[in-house]
């Protein structure tokens, strides 16, 4: 149940991530109204080889919902960014979803010079623990790194300092 009238918009980047490091992503989801996942971003998970594991997230259900239609993504999108990024920022802007999930550099800094709201990964997850969920954020991000997800140190260290607040 969601907790939340928090809406987002996710790319295909967290879902792998959330997917690899938390046993239980419906955990950190559940505190969203509404968690849209853009059908390009479908195309990319299914075509890629963490397919299996990204499509645990899209079978959970509530509060997951995936567009079953194509987005017209403006072609300066297009241009300065991957189809699953362009997408998620262009499916927010549509749907006036104010905040997007995005964890390359580059897509967030897009979505913020549209004027969206910008979460990544760990922000999720940071969010669920100050909603009062039991997840260790450093040995999440041990997990995540030992299934191949790439976190810097300083981030590493930036979340933890979060997760505490």
């Amino acid at each position: 149940m969601s907790t939340s009238h928090i809406s987002l918009v996710i790319n295909t980047g967290p879902i792998i991530a959330l997917a690899a490091g938390v046993s239980h992503p419906e955990v950190v989801l559940r505190h969203f109204h509404r968690v849209l996942v853009p059908r390009e971003v479908v195309r990319e998970i299914r075509a890629g080889s963490t397919a299996a594991v990204g499509q645990n997230i899209l079978d959970l259900g509530s509060p997951i919902e995936i567009s079953h239609s194509d987005v017209n993504v403006r072609k300066d999108l297009v241009l300065a960014l991957d189809r699953g990024e362009a997408s998620v920022i262009q499916t927010a802007l549509e749907k006036q979803i104010a905040l997007v999930c995005i964890d390359e550099a580059i897509g967030r800094r897009v979505a913020r010079l549209n004027g969206l709201s910008v979460t990544g990964s760990l922000g999720l997850i940071i969010h669920a623990i100050h909603r009062g969920e039991a997840i260790d954020i450093a040995s999440t991000i041990n997990t995540m790194r030992a299934n191949g997800i790439w976190l810097s140190e300083q981030l590493e260290r930036q979340a933890i300092k979060l997760a505490k607040r």
